[in-house]
């Protein structure tokens, strides 16, 4: 994804970092001093970036800034050290390694991909994230965004696979349900088939035993026979279908209460009401964690805890309001169930 580990000279990706400033996405050092704040800012950061060691900034005549390559030291030493940096950040983050320029003043260049597993902080607990230009702390509000996102990713995955399950034992309920319909159709239809059938036989008697008046009655006969053939069109159609708008009706009725069935056997809940309920769980829960490991000599009474619950409650949507109460949120704040997590 990055290219090549190691360039005699400059590669395409290296010389368009290069001519940028330093910014978002983008840091340039003289040597190989690294810390895990850079590593874990640029993890922790919307779309990660990239650490150019051996590199200084320049400025130009017109007032903007580029890269200036002075070369660093390029050893298996320098680049294991760099390797431990990554890897004493909790948790480890992963990070791609390319030396540039061999030829001449050779530098690192360092990838860092936005992570999965963030968010990151170094050996001694700091949270960074990447601004313009410059490493700065995570503020309680997006550290919390960062833990919401990630179990919000976690619950959708759990309950993907719940739900999938459910679908199909319902889908075969369904075929089931559909066949044993048709095949009760077909049947029917057999037996209207075979006493229309029967009519028929009953008027090819009546025409035997009357031909010798067939002058006068033939003209009965095929009314007969032609009454008798829309009679069978409209039984099939009627027939045919009242019996599928009831078998349809059944269906539905069927297919609910096994669904009300298939709920009660799984011990699960209207799926709307466990997501609602575990996203204000888990937000409750990580703010007061916040709250407890950025302001240690702060310690929050009752009424300000309620304080606090009241006014995420009352921004609170329907499904909450509808089926908790102000006490129940105040209990989830004081949980860690997701804190565990």
């Amino acid at each position: 994804m990055y290219g090549k580990k190691k360039y005699k000279r400059i590669s395409t990706r290296a010389k368009i970092l290069l001519n940028q400033e330093e910014g978002f996405d983008v840091d340039f050092k003289k040597n190989t001093n690294l810390s895990g704040e850079d590593l874990v800012a640029f993890a922790n950061s919307k779309n990660g970036g990239t650490i150019l060691l051996g590199v200084d900034e320049k400025e130009n005549k017109d007032g903007t800034q580029n890269g200036l390559v002075i070369g660093c030291d390029v050893s298996d030493g320098s680049k294991m050290a760099i390797v431990n940096k990554a890897n004493q950040c909790i948790p480890h983050i992963n990070i791609s390694i390319h030396i540039e320029n061999l030829n001449a003043k050779p530098f690192y260049r360092i990838e860092i991909p936005s992570s999965k597993n963030k968010p990151h902080c170094t050996q001694k607990g700091i949270y960074k994230t990447r601004g313009d230009g410059a490493n700065k702390p995570l503020l309680p509000q997006e550290l919390l965004r960062i833990y919401l996102d990630s179990e919000s990713d976690n619950f959708l995955k759990n309950y993907s696979k719940a739900t999938i399950e459910m679908r199909n034992e319902l889908q075969s309920q369904h075929k089931n349900l559909i066949q044993n319909m048709w095949n009760s159709t077909f049947e029917t239809q057999d037996n209207i088939q075979e006493a229309v059938s029967g009519i028929g036989t009953m008027l090819d008697d009546v025409h035997l035993q009357i031909e010798d008046s067939q002058s006068d009655l033939q003209s009965l006969v095929d009314e007969i026979k032609e009454e008798t053939s829309e009679l069978k069109q409209d039984l099939e159609i009627t027939y045919d279908t009242k019996y599928k708008l009831k078998e349809v009706d059944k269906n539905i009725i069927n297919v609910a209460w096994k669904l009300n069935s298939i709920l009660e056997h799984l011990n699960l809940e209207d799926p709307e009401i466990t997501y609602e309920r575990d996203k204000y769980k888990a937000m409750l829960q990580y703010s007061r964690s916040s709250f407890e490991k950025h302001l240690p000599d702060k310690k929050f009474t009752e009424k300000e805890i309620k304080k606090h619950v009241q006014k995420i409650y009352d921004n609170a949507n329907s499904i909450i309001k509808g089926n908790y109460k102000i006490e129940d949120l105040i209990e989830w704040y004081k949980g860690n169930e997701f804190l565990s997590k």
